[in-house]
């Protein structure tokens, strides 16, 4: 991974004469810089195989996220359940 401030091909390191701001083709090499932003919004010029890690580390990242969500609401809806079902057995003891 290198610093979209150095301004060169993460490939074969040449010199580029512009710093990209999407997806561009190398002029030298011929393969394709991909650009990435950090959290921080520090912007990185990275190689294809670079590039696919990265999405795999967020979509593992937004799994476990819709997975805690959803865990959570499992937790929410059996605890209303339970609620529902106490309060519903308390009105029927004392009719």
């Amino acid at each position: 991974m290198y610093s979209i401030w150095d301004s060169t091909c993460p490939y074969c390191n040449n010199e580029l004469k512009k710093i990209p701001k999407s997806k561009t083709k190398c002029p030298s090499c011929g393969n394709f810089i991909y650009i990435r932003t950090t959290i921080d919004g520090q912007k990185f010029a990275v190689t294809e195989q670079e590039k696919e890690q990265i999405n795999n580390i967020k979509r593992r990242a937004s799994t476990k996220h819709t997975i805690g969500r959803t865990i959570a609401k499992s937790i929410i809806r059996g605890l209303f359940h339970w609620i529902f079902i106490s309060i519903y057995n308390f009105y029927n003891l004392i009719k």
